[in-house]
């Protein structure tokens, strides 16, 4: 169990009152991850990556995406491709490519969380070095996740010919 937080954005005014009271709500719906759960935070947005380091702080499992240096899983470029993107990735020293057959930043963005989700635990069933069996295993469900989103396709840089399709 656990969730993925793409942003945290002072929306809402209406309902909040103010930019705190937003921050709170984001705040309180985190907690609401159980204590084993795992975050899963984008690191470009600076709200996501205030509540992802306080919920790091208190001990919580975060792992964190984004264009931006210090995400887990750092995006190093986007590119079209077709009517798609092509977007290279690093995580855990691992470079690997992301094939989306959709356009778009948030989309590349959406696609990490989800991969990220799917090895660490939310759809996986387990985190970082737990896991039953390899790194292709975790690649495999990683995979499963995303194809049940959109048509995509993963594949190590060293082993092309082995890529998920």
């Amino acid at each position: 169990h656990g969730t993925i937080l793409t942003n945290v954005e002072i929306d809402h005014l209406d309902y909040y009152g103010t930019a705190e009271r937003v921050e709170q709500a984001y705040t309180e719906f985190v907690s609401t991850v159980p204590a084993d759960g795992l975050v899963v935070a984008c690191w470009d947005d600076p709200g996501s990556r205030r509540l992802a380091r306080a919920v790091r702080d208190r001990g919580r499992d975060v792992v964190t995406y984004g264009y931006r240096a210090g995400a887990d899983l750092q995006v190093l470029s986007t590119e079209p491709d077709g009517l798609g993107t092509r977007s290279p990735f690093v995580v855990a020293g691992v470079e690997r490519i992301l094939d989306l057959a959709v356009p778009g930043e948030h989309n590349v963005m959406d696609a990490c969380a989800a991969y990220l989700a799917a090895v660490e635990g939310l759809g996986g069933g387990g985190r970082g070095g737990e896991e039953q069996g390899g790194d292709g295993d975790r690649g495999a469900v990683a995979h499963e996740v995303l194809r049940s989103e959109a048509a995509s396709r993963w594949q190590r840089l060293d082993d092309a010919n082995s890529a998920c399709t």
